[in-house]
C-alpha cells in the first residue's frame, strides 16, 4: 500500500535524508536547506510503500503570484518508472482556489542538474514526461550558465550591491522586469523569499529606488546568482554583469552560476561571456499546469 504523509517542521532531517538517497544529486548545504523546507510557505511529503519511505515531494507556496512551485521530486529508482506519477499527483492541489491558481516546475533540458537542493530547484530530465502525463504544459525556457572569474577582463561601473533585507521594497521591479524577460514565475518568487530568509538579497539603489536586484550566495568558491533583475533605464545590461562579477570576486569566488536567466535576457548572457571570455550554459524548461 502507498500513501503520501506531510511531514512536520520538525522532521526537516528526515526529508533531507530520503533526498540524498534517493537523488543522484547531493545537498549543497543542509542548514540552508532546512531554512528552505521550514519557510512557512513550504509543503513536504514522504511517500511511503509498505511502511517504507520510498521518496518525496517539496511543494512551495507563492502568495505573490498565487500559485505554488513543485521545487523537489525524490524517489528510489526501482520505483520511479511505476510510482512517480502518482507521487506528484498527490502532492499537488486537485483544483483551483482563490489562493493557488497554477504549478510551476523547472526541469532540465538533458544532463544532470548542476547544483543540488535547495540552490537547485530544477528536476532531472525524466520527469518531463510524468509532468506532462499529470496535466503540465511546457511554458518557455530559461538558461543556467556558468562564467569563471578573469579579473583582467572585469570593468569597473561604479556600482555596488548592497544587502537588501527585505523583498518589498523590490517587488514592483521584479514585477515590470519579469514580465518584459520571462521571469514571472513562481520560480523567480520563491527563489527571491529563500534569499530573503537566508539574508542574501542584494541591490543597487538611486534615491529611494530600487533599480537592480538579485540573489548571491557564496558556497566556497562558487557564487550561486538567482533571478537578475534591472532597470535598464538606469543600469545598462553591461553595468549589471560587471557589478555581479567585482562583488564576487572581492567575495573570494572563482566561478559564478547564473541559476535562472529569462528567455528575454539574452543581453545579459552576452554581457557576462564578453566580461568573462567564455560560458556554459544549458537549457530549462519552465512547465506549469494550470489548476
Amino acid at each position: 500500500m502507498m500513501f503520501n504523509r506531510r511531514l512536520q517542521s520538525s522532521e526537516a532531517d528526515l526529508w533531507l535524508d530520503l533526498y540524498e538517497k534517493s537523488t543522484e544529486r547531493s545537498l549543497q548545504n543542509r542548514d540552508a536547506a532546512r531554512t528552505y523546507l521550514n519557510s512557512p510557505n513550504a509543503v513536504t511529503y514522504v511517500t511511503m510503500l509498505d511502511n517504507t519511505p520510498i521518496g518525496g515531494t517539496c511543494v512551495m507556496r507563492d502568495p505573490t503570484r498565487l500559485a505554488m512551485l513543485l521545487s523537489a521530486v525524490a524517489i528510489d529508482r526501482e520505483h520511479r518508472d511505476r510510482l512517480t506519477y502518482s507521487l506528484v499527483k498527490s502532492s499537488l492541489p486537485f483544483f483551483r482556489t482563490v489562493a493557488i491558481r497554477d504549478v510551476d516546475a523547472l526541469v532540465c533540458k538533458e544532463g544532470h542538474p548542476s547544483l543540488g537542493f535547495p540552490y537547485g530547484i530544477e528536476q532531472e530530465p525524466w520527469i518531463h514526461d510524468v509532468l506532462l502525463r499529470a496535466g503540465f504544459k511546457d511554458e518557455q525556457e530559461l538558461t543556467y550558465a556558468q562564467v569563471d572569474l578573469d579579473e583582467s577582463r572585469q570593468r569597473g561601473v561604479g556600482l555596488s550591491l548592497k544587502p537588501l533585507s527585505h523583498l518589498e521594497p523590490g517587488r514592483e521591479l521584479v514585477w515590470e522586469v519579469g514580465r518584459k524577460t520571462g521571469l514571472a514565475n513562481s520560480a523567480t518568487w520563491t527563489s527571491l523569499h529563500f534569499a530573503q530568509d537566508l539574508g542574501k538579497l542584494y541591490a543597487v539603489t538611486s534615491g529611494e529606488h530600487i533599480i537592480m536586484l538579485t540573489s548571491m550566495h557564496l558556497l566556497g568558491s562558487k557564487m550561486i546568482v538567482g533571478p537578475v533583475v534591472h532597470d535598464s533605464r538606469n543600469v545598462p545590461v553591461e553595468s549589471a554583469a560587471a557589478a555581479i562579477l567585482g562583488d564576487a570576486a572581492d567575495r573570494g569566488a572563482d566561478e559564478v552560476v547564473l541559476t535562472m536567466v529569462g528567455e528575454g535576457q539574452r543581453d545579459l548572457l552576452d554581457a557576462f561571456r564578453d566580461l568573462t571570455g567564455s560560458m556554459d550554459t544549458r537549457e530549462v524548461v519552465l512547465m506549469r499546469k494550470l489548476l
